[in-house]
């Protein structure tokens, strides 16, 4: 059966997806950093799995921690209740985290005091291109399009399957 086709991901699948190692995963899941919706592996003989959204959501932790961010830091982020859940976003909006964020101090990663639910808004297109302006006192603001989270997800399904067509060109 084709990637493309299926409802439900193994772990092996969504690792092969994400171009990164299995154990990579496998360390996510066992530290509780993310949260697949349809099955958690309750030992041997049974298997996590993933939606395709669940995909999504995984990929933009990755994202996340790329950035710099400690992995329980971009947990907190995607999964306090702060964001709607994977099945909730419209994956073609974008991710506006207004917040005032600072160095470490060992200036390796960016780390926030408070994160309240005020600090993530999702726009449109056509929303954010009217209101956004970065707030006073914030050293950083952070967009994401969650439409290019979901399209690099579906291009990686594509090409594993042998069937994509548009080119995926990062920016």
């Amino acid at each position: 059966m084709r990637l493309a086709d299926k409802k439900a991901f193994s772990t092996f699948e969504v690792a092969q997806i994400m171009n990164i190692k299995y154990g990579r995963l496998r360390e996510w899941l066992i530290r509780e950093d993310i949260h697949p919706s349809i099955q958690i592996s309750k030992g041997q003989g049974s298997k996590t799995l993933f939606s395709r959204k669940d995909i999504y959501m995984t990929q933009l932790f990755l994202y996340f921690t790329e950035l710099g961010f400690k992995r329980n830091v971009a947990r907190f982020m995607l999964f306090s209740g702060f964001m709607p859940k994977a099945n909730d976003l419209n994956w073609d909006e974008y991710l506006v985290c207004e917040q005032t964020w600072f160095t470490s101090e060992d200036n390796e990663s960016l780390q926030t005091g408070n994160l309240t639910p005020e600090s993530f808004v999702i726009y449109s297109k056509e929303e954010l291109q009217k209101k956004f302006a970065v707030p006073s006192g914030t050293i950083l603001t952070f967009i994401v399009s969650l439409h290019e989270i979901k399209r690099y997800v579906d291009y990686r399904i594509s090409e594993i399957d042998g069937t994509y067509v548009e080119t995926f060109v990062e920016t």
